[in-house]
């Protein structure tokens, strides 16, 4: 994520039935332009353990792209009920994802 950027993701539990009408539509109004696969992997900190809590409040992440690898330090905050608010990223181009 680019500096100063904030990305919203808003995630909306649906029925089968309107999940469908959903894809429907994009179907009919969206142009596909491609797929893409990327690689993630998780690590852990040498000097705890991130995966400790039923719902990890942070994460360090590869991500491997066709064109470029990232790395990302990730902290989640949740509201008193466990529901997930928002989070800080921080994220860095790597040059060299095998050397990393």
């Amino acid at each position: 994520m680019a500096k100063n950027n904030i990305e919203v993701e808003i995630k909306i539990p649906v029925s089968k039935k309107v999940f469908e009408k959903v894809k429907s539509g994009l179907i009919k109004t969206a142009k596909y332009i491609s797929a893409s696969r990327d690689i993630d992997k998780y690590y852990n900190a040498p000097h705890r353990n991130f995966l400790i809590k039923p719902f990890p409040e942070e994460y360090l992440r590869l991500r491997i792209k066709k064109d470029a690898s990232y790395f990302t330090y990730k902290r989640g905050y949740w509201d008193k009920n466990a529901g997930h608010t928002h989070s800080d990223e921080y994220e860095t181009q790597v040059d060299d994802h095998q050397e990393l």
